[in-house]
């Protein structure tokens, strides 16, 4: 008599990926978020959420880490932290979601004025619908020394460095 023991080993959220030396997978990761053709995302907690978007012409069409200054002039990344209300009856982030909600709550708005955002974007050449590379991709965004400024109660946040790791996004590049 013969025993066989399959062990299957499954990991977090799908496959992992190898990033250029630019950024690293954090210790205290957090699964971020992304949609679209360029958004991402992630809850800081519960009421807590940071935002980036990134116009695909705005960045090169390479594997290839790239580093943009915000408050310089670099256009095409807008990066912003919602904080969302106290009514509990609304909802407050309703991300990636094309369903039009009722009862979407306005959130408190810091944008971003200053920090240093590198990117790397590594495209799918093994996607199970056989489109093309650049139509499905994984993003990892790391941004170091984030000044956000609410223009409306003269406040400042900062966030030292945020990692966004491994997140899948569709149609970086057209």
């Amino acid at each position: 008599m013969f025993i066989i023991i399959t062990v299957i080993s499954c990991t977090g959220h799908g496959p992992i990926h190898d990033y250029p030396d630019c950024i690293s997978k954090p210790d205290n990761y957090i699964e971020s978020g992304g949609c679209g053709n360029v958004f991402v995302y992630q809850f800081l907690d519960s009421t807590q959420a940071l935002t980036v978007r990134i116009i695909p012409d705005s960045i090169d069409q390479t594997e290839t880490c790239q580093t943009f200054h915000l408050g310089n002039g670099d256009i095409g990344i807008e990066v912003e932290l919602e904080i969302a209300g106290d009514n509990p009856d609304s909802l407050y982030f309703n991300y990636c979601n094309d369903e039009t909600q009722m009862n979407i709550g306005k959130t408190t708005v810091y944008k971003a004025t200053a920090g240093q955002v590198t990117i790397s974007i590594l495209f799918d050449d093994k996607n199970i619908f056989d489109l093309d590379p650049k139509s499905f991709s994984y993003i990892s965004i790391k941004i170091d020394d984030l000044h956000l400024v609410n223009t409306e109660y003269s406040t400042e946040k900062i966030i030292d460095e945020i990692v966004l790791w491994d997140v899948s996004v569709d149609g970086i590049f057209p």
